[in-house]
């Protein structure tokens, strides 16, 4: 049987054979290069006019890479006096919604490739490692079965469309699944800063930091209490080292606390004048007719998608199955940060967001693990993959996916 992750011993599972682990990474890259070439070649048969000039010069930079990708040559604004209008003006104060990791490190490596290519190459590869990662992660809680089958049912969920694309999902996913492979192995301050640079990739990095010293604390259970509250405070504060650095650089920059908000509240408002906009054209926005409407396309999917990711979390919250119950605090955390702003108007976006909440997908592979339920499996699957294809032929035409 396997033990709860919160006792002293980590749980022990027989190592699988190299061939096991090897034709899991190539069936996934498989995957990974059937979705690249989906969007590619989406975009290459785009007609005239069916996508934005961009996104046919930069294949895979849309919506926030588009954002990445001018923060990536032009910095942020040197004021907040600048435009209030991105990507049709260089150095719009709002991209300070973006967190800067990756444009980072995308220009440092643009000096020996063009900068889409390091972009959309990093987050492919990124998200390559991370399925190292998170196959000995699940290997080490569930054994190699459910191991393999984690691993597929992650690298075809939806939401994963976005691993292709030069954003911030293929990194963070590698983040996540290095943090908890170390939390797996008691690596507490090696996690830390694991999550300490997750919090200055995108700002549900903050879900990664809220784990680590939780995690901490309930395995260090039997060290003094004064040890582990200073553990606990010495985690907290590295793994949210990554946030509070770059806040720190918008308020010295801006001469003021508040101008991350102030970026943020300018996206929410474009997204109500969106709304606004669709009432003006007198678009039904009552619930059935606008769900008759809209049943078609992938916002109300992901809508759905949504609610199933809540129900498991909360299922994995109260029978985790082995799994450390804290880490279902992960893809909490990351649906309460994706629906709450903005009055839930992004909450077609949660399946995005939640690419990296890796205790739901070992569950799920848990649920589907029993032999007798090999063809609810691969049924399983075979949606998954179907969806995340037509997701990535629209995602670079720059057509609204999450």
């Amino acid at each position: 049987m396997i033990k709860d992750a919160t006792e002293n011993s980590p749980p022990r599972v027989h190592a699988p054979g190299m061939r096991t682990f090897l034709w899991t990474m190539l069936a996934i890259l498989i995957v990974r290069i059937c979705i690249l070439c989906t969007g590619l070649l989406s975009i290459g048969l785009a007609a005239p006019g069916s996508a934005p000039q961009f996104n046919i010069e930069h294949p895979w930079l849309a919506f926030d890479a588009r954002s990445y990708h001018e923060i990536a040559l032009h910095g942020y604004a040197a004021s907040r006096d600048g435009p209030y209008l991105p990507y049709l003006y260089a150095n719009s104060f709002v991209l300070i919604a973006y967190f800067p990791v990756i444009p980072l490190v995308s220009r440092a490596l643009s000096s020996i490739m063009p900068l889409d290519v390091a972009m959309v190459g990093g987050s492919n590869v990124c998200s390559i490692i991370g399925f190292v990662f998170l196959y000995a992660w699940a290997r080490r809680l569930a054994g190699p079965r459910a191991a393999v089958i984690c691993a597929l049912i992650t690298a075809t969920f939806p939401g994963a469309v976005s691993f292709a694309a030069g954003m911030t999902e293929g990194q963070f996913f590698m983040l996540v699944a290095i943090a908890l492979w170390l939390l797996g192995k008691d690596c507490f301050y090696w996690a830390a800063v694991v999550a300490g640079i997750a919090t200055a990739t995108r700002p549900t990095g903050i879900a990664l930091a809220v784990i680590v010293p939780i995690f901490a604390w309930v395995r260090q259970e039997t060290l003094p209490r004064s040890r582990r509250l200073t553990s606990f405070v010495l985690l907290g504060a590295i793994s949210l080292s990554g946030i509070i650095g770059y806040e720190a650089f918008l308020w010295h920059r801006y001469q003021s606390p508040a101008a991350y908000w102030d970026a943020q509240n300018h996206w929410n408002n474009l997204n109500q004048m969106r709304l606004l906009s669709e009432g003006v054209q007198h678009v039904d926005r009552r619930f059935w007719p606008l769900l008759r409407d809209r049943i078609y396309r992938p916002q109300i999917w992901n809508r759905g998608m949504a609610m199933a990711i809540l129900l498991i979390s909360l299922a994995g919250f109260a029978k985790p199955r082995g799994i450390p119950r804290v880490t279902f605090l992960l893809p909490l955390v990351i649906f309460l940060m994706t629906s709450i702003p903005g009055r839930g108007m992004r909450i077609s976006s949660v399946p995005r967001y939640e690419s990296a909440a890796l205790p739901l997908f070992l569950l799920t592979a848990m649920w589907l693990l029993p032999r007798r339920r090999g063809l609810a499996l691969a049924a399983f699957l075979v949606a998954q993959f179907a969806v995340q294809v037509y997701y990535a032929a629209l995602f670079t035409r720059e057509i609204w996916v999450g």
